[in-house]
């Protein structure tokens, strides 16, 4: 009675990026009743998901790198870091090479990065 069911074939990745409404419940679905869905549907929408985390990634790090391209370093202040904390990963990479050009900015990124900890707050690490 239930052979049909699967029969229809699954969206595919590009699918569930251009509707995100239907990816978060298909999503839900396949973490709380997997057995609704075929594995196929939830293999796509795990895949564009991670595909739709990926591409906000990046604009976030372009984003703070087109800031760090506009902000000279004399004007970065610790609350400019915690707010570009892509631009502040790069510059606690470029303090921790021995490079001390700048020792005020790298104080002042090591102070955001102290308390973005101490807040609760995310700072990305490679």
């Amino acid at each position: 009675m239930l052979t049909g069911c699967f029969d229809r074939p699954s969206p595919d990745v590009d699918w569930y990026l251009e509707n995100p409404l239907d990816r978060s419940r298909v999503l839900w679905i396949c973490h709380h009743r997997p057995f609704r869905l075929t594995e196929q549907a939830c293999t796509n929408a795990r895949g564009a998901h991670l595909k739709a985390t990926e591409m906000a990634i990046a604009g976030l790090k372009e984003r703070d790198r087109d800031a760090a391209r506009r902000t000279p370093e004399s004007q970065r202040t610790v609350d400019w870091y915690k707010q570009h904390k892509y631009a502040l990963r790069d510059k606690l990479e470029e303090c921790r090479d021995e490079n001390r050009e700048n020792q005020l900015s790298c104080l002042r990124a090591a102070q955001a990065s102290r308390r973005l900890f101490v807040e609760g707050d995310v700072v990305y690490y490679r």
